[in-house]
């Protein structure tokens, strides 16, 4: 999902590609162990998870800006314009299709 608005001059373009990829060992029973055992090559509960990145990537001299839908609806609550609207637009909604 691309949802493309502008706050001051700079464009903002939401993707859901900006994600960190975390390792999760919660259903490690010994961590240490399993780093031990998974450097052996044996197969460990270690679970890799895509968490939203919480910083922007820009372009075109800070003009433009590539962030994460999550991390765009912190960054609208924290806008003083329009209650919390970026363009005067509200974005699309999870299930919603969007056009350009």
């Amino acid at each position: 999902m691309n949802y493309q608005g502008q706050c001051g001059g700079s464009r903002f373009i939401e993707t859901l590609d900006m994600v960190d990829y975390v390792e999760d060992w919660s259903d490690v029973r010994s961590p240490s162990r399993a780093a031990r055992r998974r450097r052996r090559g044996h197969p460990q509960r270690i679970v890799t998870r895509a968490v939203p990145k919480k910083e922007a990537l820009t372009m075109d001299d800070g003009r433009t800006f590539f962030i994460h839908p999550a991390a765009a609806q912190a960054l609208r609550a924290a806008l003083p314009l329009g209650k919390g609207k970026i363009d005067g637009k509200n974005p699309p909604q999870e299930n919603q299709q969007v056009t350009r």
